[in-house]
């Protein structure tokens, strides 16, 4: 597909890039705000007992290079327990540069991952507030007494005289105190585990040669109750735009931007070689697709906090509590050649308050690792192709813990499908991923259910990138994008008769014509449109929060925003 439009933005070294001192006002007067659609945070209603900044970082030519802040301690006038844990992130640009990928970590944990959006030469900035209180326990070891922590936050950046642009980005944490209500907010576990490389960047990179993520894990307490992975990925090089690939190498043709490795791509989640969890990704797309100036200033769903993913491992509790050393695995499965997949992991654990060590078995595992169905007719041009990809899989895990049964059940569907023609300048097609999973837990005496719930997804895509060259040497050409993007999901709890349920809807209509015929050289001419809509409402004890925002831009510029928003009374 030989569409680079992430580079359709004209060189400009007249643009000086911007640095700000320590001490300079956030936001940078005059910048544009770049943001994702999310819910704001549900927060305490006092204000923060204190709020700590590890100050600003200019991350200019920063390639291997992460800003580290080591010995940080949260200070004694924060306490040492918090009902909530808030990291924000701050980060501004100014000139010419690519979309880059920022990642922040503590003592190995990582907080948060996301994509800045490419800068102009009038600049951009940007803020991403992220609830981190699960992580307490991580925090609680670096107070007064417990030692210092690492923070460590990567975002490697290239600057010279044509990609001018330096991310000016500030990391600080907001501890509130100790009072909750509600049903659902005792969720902290009480001891966490990082899954990371040990080396500067703690996530580890598989390289596209089908090698998996494997992390030795220290001896675990004997009394786990309750366990669960949260998993880390991102995609790069000739993954980023995996939704678009040819069903295998035989359809390749990198020079016109056509990769094989498939469509369908699958999380997986190993304990001493045994699979225990597997989980089809959302498409990220990230600020730099296609058409950047389509993303200003609406970036893509989630694209400045990535999504992880959870796993449920409390069936495999026992195992983890047997008083051996295990080994966690993270696998990503067709890893198209040359491709960079960045993955990394937390393991929460909840432990049996008498310290008693837990009896219990895995009952039953049951993975369908069965290959998608793919249907493929090749175009007379020898390199353009239509091809369609399906598969539904199915898993079953049950396990045994004290006087308890856990079982989990999960179902993955995707269909997909792309069409290549003009000799790989034009694709078009539809992607699609559905899962649903369902969890009980049961009493093993009297088999009465003392929980259960489900979580159902869905991320439906819609795209068309066509370039049209209008010069026999492609130097004049006329360029098409489509996104029709979504993110649905659907989550309920109970637990004992009480019960909590969410519903998020998002979805994304991004459209962009680019020419560069009107005026030689490097002069281009843009009409982008992008509608997003967003809705969440959560229900619990609380009460009802429901939130809204319904945002249109026309060549980077709002031209309606609403927003709707109800709590309950207080």
């Amino acid at each position: 597909m030989n569409i680079p439009l992430a580079n359709l933005t004209t060189p400009n070294p007249n643009t000086a890039a911007s640095l700000l001192p320590p001490t300079s006002a956030f936001p940078p007067t005059n910048y544009t705000e770049t943001f994702q659609l999310a819910s704001p945070l549900t927060l305490p209603l006092t204000n923060p007992i204190c709020t700590t900044t590890l100050g600003w970082h200019a991350f200019k030519s920063s390639y291997g290079n992460p800003w580290v802040t080591k010995h940080f301690v949260v200070p004694p006038n924060c306490g040492t327990s918090w009902s909530t844990i808030v990291l924000t992130l701050q980060s501004s640009a100014k000139g010419r540069q690519f979309d880059r990928i920022y990642q922040v970590w503590v003592n190995g944990f990582e907080l948060l991952r996301g994509c800045t959006n490419e800068p102009t030469r009038d600049g951009v900035w940007w803020e991403i507030r992220k609830d981190v209180t699960d992580l307490s326990p991580v925090f609680q070891r670096s107070t007064s007494g417990g030692g210092g922590m690492t923070v460590t936050v990567a975002l490697d950046n290239v600057n010279d005289d044509v990609y001018t642009g330096v991310y000016n980005t500030s990391v600080s944490f907001e501890f509130y105190s100790m009072v909750q209500t509600g049903f659902g907010k005792n969720s902290v576990p009480d001891m966490a585990v990082a899954l990371e490389s040990k080396e500067l960047y703690p996530h580890i990179v598989l390289d596209g040669t089908g090698k998996a993520a494997s992390f030795k894990v220290p001896l675990l307490p004997r009394n786990i109750l309750r366990a669960e992975l949260e998993y880390y990925v991102s995609y790069h090089q000739s993954d980023e735009f995996y939704y678009v690939n040819g069903p295998d190498d035989s359809y390749a043709s990198p020079e016109n931007g056509i990769f094989g490795g498939g469509t369908y791509k699958e999380l997986q989640v190993y304990i001493d070689d045994i699979q225990v969890g597997v989980e089809a990704p959302f498409q990220l797309v990230y600020t730099g697709a296609n058409d950047p100036k389509l993303w200003k200033p609406i970036s893509p769903i989630r694209s400045e906090d990535f999504p992880s993913y959870r796993f449920d491992l409390t069936p495999f509790a026992s195992v983890l509590a047997n008083g051996k050393e295990h080994t966690i695995t993270l696998n990503v499965t067709t890893q198209t050649k040359k491709s960079l997949w960045f993955v990394d992991g937390i393991l929460r654990l909840w432990l049996d308050d008498s310290g008693a060590p837990v009896t219990g078995t895995v009952m039953e595992t049951s993975f369908e690792n069965i290959e998608p169905t793919v249907q493929v007719v090749k175009h007379e041009n020898g390199i353009d192709f239509a091809a369609s990809t399906s598969v539904v899989k199915k898993s079953l895990v049950r396990g045994q813990v004290g006087d308890w049964i856990t079982s989990i059940s999960k179902r993955i569907e995707f269909d997909g499908f792309v069409n290549y023609t003009q000799e790989g300048k034009s694709v078009t097609g539809w992607h699609n991923i559905a899962t649903s999973t369902f969890w009980n837990v049961t009493s093993v005496i009297t088999g009465v259910v003392r929980g259960w719930g489900f979580t159902v997804s869905t991320y439906p895509m819609t795209f068309n990138f066509t370039q049209i060259p209008m010069s026999t040497n492609g130097s004049l050409y006329y360029s098409y994008t489509l996104y029709d993007h979504a993110q649905n999901v659907n989550t309920f709890l109970s637990m004992t008769g009480r019960g909590s349920s969410s519903n998020t809807m998002e979805r994304h209509i991004a459209e962009g014509f680019v020419s560069n015929l009107q005026t030689l050289p490097h002069s281009w001419w843009n009409n982008d449109s992008h509608i997003a809509s967003y809705s969440s409402v959560v229900l619990n004890d609380d009460g009802c929060v429901s939130y809204g925002r319904n945002v249109q831009t026309v060549n980077g510029t709002i031209i309606s925003d609403k927003v709707q928003e109800s709590k309950p009374s207080k």
